[in-house]
């Protein structure tokens, strides 16, 4: 039950870092903490459980928890199992009144000394059947809810290796860098925190046997990696060159995966899978250094058809292209990791409204990622689509917001490109993406839900969605007002005062939003300079068929209008004040002197 419901935020090791939880703001709670589980009784989790965010007081700042509302999804039998879980794994037992029982050493499973036979089946029970599967066949409960799928390690078909072509499975150490590192952008943690070194080398075995080469002689030759060349300019536009030509058909030219060639890409399981986006490597799974892009593009990646170039490509060759690819990371901006306020910069004249605008140069650039509605029916499990990164300007008038959201598939309906790589019995729907404000300020940290609002707090939505050639229609731009998850937003009558204009090219939709500051309208949020808004974003992704609740979003941030600095207020009236005040300081001191000396 945890892992088909929980494990999305609260993570595989129950530290709050789940494939998920960098989507909501704040993190969610690490079970590990001492402070948490081993501080906690039943009932208490239990409340907490089954009344969710909503459910906390004003103190608990119920708008900015992501915690559903367990009670409306789970049975309450359901809920106990997850408690009973959640001490179980950390090892701690609910707090009570008698004193426990002191547990003695000879109880203890895993002797510090070895692993047994048993202890190892019990480790890979506890840590990795819920996604593997008990016989290791990446059938685990969990499994059905991921993307990519689990390995199964019956295949004995590993992606990550850095073993030439020729050799047929990894190396040790390939495995012990996947298990205790984890993989970025799926469900796999790093293990190095609750797994020893001896307990790592046991699960490798463990899954050598799953695939029955457990016994084998296996002659791991590494990749040869020849001599790195030097980085000039000359090596990275000849690396452009043969990236275009051998790698751009998947990954697109500009690297975020969109696939150019026509192909529908799946794995040797039959499951469809998506190049991956180069533009942000907070996604890429196992490779980090240049040296690693190397092992790639030499050895492949085995069940995939991603092939292996070292019989096909000169070695100077793949190091021109792995130099070129760690240069596609400047084409996005990171995701943030501490910044949570996009700041609008104050222009003079007419604001853009159209994406390519070059005066977009100069508003700052801030990354969010997006999390999936895994908390309220109709739920969303996975989304290709993780990042939203947002730019704002205003000028004395207006507002403008630039939202670019990597979209490897062009979801308009009806069109070439939307055929060309629509899902199988899935009916596609527009892509679309939403801007998401509060009705009001508040006057304190209090905001509304971030799901949509709620009763007391509704929120206004800046909504557009692309324009389908199948019904011949337009984009559509439209304002909504929301008062709550529980039920559908309403359309305005009237969404005139809403501009929105979006382009998709290479792989990328921009979409600008204009609106006045200031409007007539009292179910409008009016802007004003120097203050805190909360923000929030909202993506469709069309090739999945999301819409409605199915989505993916952020949590509330922050948009500031930071005015242009005004010198004689910033340093004028300090100095004027500051004058002022010596000055009559120096009147009184004369005159308490002449006193003294009459």
């Amino acid at each position: 039950v945890y892992y088909q419901n929980c494990f999305y935020c609260h993570g595989d090791l129950l530290d709050g870092e789940g494939p998920y939880a960098r989507g909501l703001y704040p993190l969610p709670t690490s079970f590990q903490d001492l402070g948490t589980i081993a501080q906690l009784q039943e009932s208490y989790l239990f409340w907490r459980i089954t009344t969710g965010g909503p459910g906390l007081p004003r103190e608990g700042t119920p708008w900015a928890s992501a915690m559903p509302v367990w009670n409306e999804m789970l049975k309450e039998e359901e809920v106990w199992k997850i408690i009973t879980f959640l001490y179980d794994y950390t090892g701690h037992e609910p707090r009570s009144w008698e004193l426990a029982e002191p547990v003695a050493e000879d109880d203890v499973t895993i002797a510090s000394n070895g692993l047994g036979e048993d202890a190892v089946d019990a480790i890979y029970q506890k840590r990795c059947s819920q996604c593997h599967g008990v016989e290791g066949e990446g059938d685990g409960p969990a499994a059905d809810f991921m993307y990519p799928r689990p390995r199964d390690f019956s295949m004995a078909l590993f992606k990550y290796k850095s073993t030439d072509a020729n050799s047929e499975f990894p190396s040790d150490e390939d495995f012990r860098k996947t298990i205790r590192d984890g993989l970025n952008g799926t469900a796999m943690p790093g293990w190095k925190s609750l797994l020893s070194d001896a307990e790592i080398d046991a699960l490798i075995f463990k899954i050598k046997q799953f695939g029955y080469w457990e016994e084998e002689e296996i002659e791991a030759n590494p990749i040869d990696l020849g001599t790195m060349p030097e980085v000039t300019d000359d090596l990275l536009a000849s690396g452009a060159v043969l990236f275009e030509k051998t790698c751009a058909e998947c990954h697109g030219v500009e690297g975020r995966g969109n696939i150019t060639s026509g192909k529908r890409l799946a794995d040797d399981a039959e499951d469809r899978i998506w190049p991956r986006n180069l533009t942000h490597p907070e996604t890429w799974r196992y490779t980090s250094s240049v040296t690693e892009v190397f092992q790639r593009l030499s050895t492949g990646i085995p069940s995939t058809p991603m092939p292996e170039h070292s019989t096909t490509m000169k070695i100077e060759d793949r190091w021109a292209i792995a130099q070129y690819v760690m240069t596609l990371r400047n084409n996005g901006t990171p995701l943030s990791t501490g910044d949570t306020v996009i700041r609008a910069a104050r222009v003079d004249g007419e604001l853009p409204e159209s994406p390519s605008d070059p005066l977009w140069d100069i508003a700052p650039a801030i990354t969010f990622a997006l999390a999936p509605n895994i908390i309220k029916d109709p739920r969303l499990f996975t989304s290709l689509n993780d990042m939203v990164t947002v730019r704002a300007l205003y000028n004395s008038d207006d507002i403008a917001m630039r939202v670019d959201v990597d979209d490897r598939t062009y979801s308009v309906p009806g069109d070439v490109l939307e055929q060309r790589y629509a899902i199988e019995d899935l009916a596609g729907t527009r892509d679309a993406i939403a801007i998401q404000l509060p009705r009001d300020l508040t006057g304190t940290s209090e905001k509304p839900m971030f799901r949509l609002g709620d009763s007391k707090h509704p929120v206004n939505l800046w909504y557009w969605a692309a324009p389908s050639v199948t019904d011949d229609s337009p984009a559509t731009v439209a304002i909504m007002d929301a008062t709550g998850s529980g039920k559908l937003p309403s359309v305005r009558g009237d969404s005139s005062e809403l501009i929105a204009n979006g382009e998709w090219a290479d792989g990328r939709w921009q979409v600008v939003f204009k609106r006045s500051l200031e409007t007539d309208s009292p179910a409008d949020f009016q802007f004003v300079e120097g203050a805190y808004i909360p923000i929030a974003f909202s993506n469709w992704d069309g090739v999945e068929g999301q819409t409605g609740n199915r989505r993916s979003f952020t949590s509330w941030y922050w948009i500031i209008l930071e005015p242009i600095e005004n010198r004689v207020e910033l340093y004028g009236i300090p100095l004027g004040t500051g004058l002022f005040a010596g000055l009559l300081f120096l009147f009184i001191a004369r005159r308490t002197r002449r006193q003294f000396v009459k």
